[in-house]
């Protein structure tokens, strides 16, 4: 994860408390594209 990744996520963590209800998808963590590309997959489990 990108450090400014980081802190952006870490900020909204730190606001929550201020955090509106349409700023709710700033607590996803933002994963590059070609990072998740290479990720091994996993088996198809009981919630696939």
């Amino acid at each position: 994860m990108e450090p400014a990744e980081q802190q952006r996520f870490l900020a909204a963590v730190d606001g929550l408390a201020d955090l509106k209800g349409g700023a709710l998808s700033a607590l996803n963590v933002r994963v590059d594209a070609t990072v998740l590309d290479k990720a091994p997959t996993i088996p198809s489990g009981i919630f696939r």
